[in-house]
């Protein structure tokens, strides 16, 4: 077992991954200069290479803007949690055999993260604060059993939400506050794979989650304001998986999914009056992990199908514009700071290491296409 006094990984170089500007080029080439991205650099670093780590990383910044990542240790077979301060990366246990986690950190610096247990496959929630972890089972196996991936989101009122698939196929909800845990059937058809949950303002729950049989999953949506469950299938052409939610400040909805059918990684938004779907990266992406920041502007990282390459998408509100972060990946967790900065957490599927990669700002804009940032 790991603690946080025991392991502290200090003076981790990072290095400077070279950005290729033809990647951004696409304003240039299409004769549109004034909207060319400006080419970035990605700092990247490993964070856990003890063992084979960081299986299906959760990432999440606190108030501070430090870096908090949930994941999975295969070697020891603990779920472990680190986060990042002055002096490098601080790693501890959270629980042995935990799997699949889903991470959230509260206003107050208070980390929750719901997963599964390995061994029962009951869901589990771990609250951690200035005492320590405190563990908890939300669901046991016989009650539903959860899937392998759970999402948590914390509500505007403090209260934990986490949405999952039971061993039954259905699509569950979880709630959690100071009056203990309930828990409801949201659909009950299909076999639910990998829902990805999200809170709007006012404490209304969004899930976006495939359901079918293998080779024709639909993408579905589902929406409460904590009377009612509206559900709706956003994509029912493809074969939908393991898609990424997210909300706008304005109220849309944003989900990103890879689509097997076609290979390509999609992209579908709502303002509740009907779905727009559009073709994010033809070149296919799996694990999407969404992120929107306070511009408005949509962010998407996902490993590429064919290669592993660790994308990166940002659309501007008129185009997306994709650029390679890394090779060899896979599981990617995106947050993007209130600073403007790119966080990535991900999976180094070629050396069975945890990685991160940081970025300290926005694209930008490269009037002169020549790569250099632009006023």
């Amino acid at each position: 077992m790991r603690t946080a006094l025991a392991w502290i990984v200090l003076g981790l170089p990072a290095c400077t991954q070279p950005f290729d500007p033809a990647l951004l080029r696409r304003g240039c080439d299409a004769g549109d200069p004034e909207d060319a991205a400006a080419a970035p650099d990605w700092e990247l670093e490993t964070l856990d290479s003890e063992g084979e780590t960081g299986k299906n990383p959760s990432l999440s910044l606190d108030a501070e803007g430090a870096a908090h990542v949930a994941y999975r240790d295969e070697s020891d077979a603990e779920l472990l949690h680190a986060t990042r301060g002055a002096t490098g990366w601080t790693i501890d246990t959270v629980e042995i055999g935990g799997r699949g986690p889903s991470l959230a950190v509260a206003p107050d610096g208070t980390l929750h993260a719901a997963y599964r247990d390995a061994s029962a496959a009951d869901l589990r929630h771990a609250v951690s604060d200035d005492e320590g972890w405190r563990l908890e089972t939300v669901e046991v196996d016989s009650e539903g059993g959860s899937a392998w991936v759970p999402s948590l989101a914390l509500g505007p009122d403090g209260a934990v939400h986490i949405a999952f698939g039971a061993s039954s196929g259905e699509l569950r909800h979880a709630l959690g506050n100071d009056g203990g845990w309930t828990s409801e059937t949201v659909d009950p058809g299909g076999t639910v794979v990998d829902p990805s949950l999200a809170m709007g303002p006012d404490g209304e729950v969004h899930i976006a989650y495939a359901s079918g049989d293998a080779g024709t999953r639909a993408l579905r949506h589902a929406s409460s304001d904590g009377d009612v469950w509206t559900l709706e299938t956003v994509d029912s052409d493809g074969d939908s998986d393991a898609p990424a939610i997210a909300l706008a400040l304005d109220g849309v909805v944003h989900i990103a999914y890879p689509d097997a059918s076609s290979g390509a990684l999609r992209h579908a938004f709502s303002d509740g009056n009907g779905w727009t779907l559009e073709t994010v990266d033809p070149d296919g992406g799996v694990w999407p992990s969404l992120a929107l920041a306070s511009d408005g502007w949509v962010h998407v990282v996902y490993p590429n199908t064919w290669n592993g390459e660790l994308r990166h998408a940002i659309f501007d509100g008129e185009r997306w514009t994709l650029e390679t972060v890394d090779a060899g990946v896979s599981m990617p967790s995106l947050a993007l700071g209130a600073d403007g900065t790119i966080h990535v957490a991900y999976y180094g599927s070629t050396d069975g290491d945890l990685r991160y990669a940081r970025h300290a700002g926005r694209v930008g804009r490269d009037p002169s296409c020549d790569g250099a940032p632009g006023e």
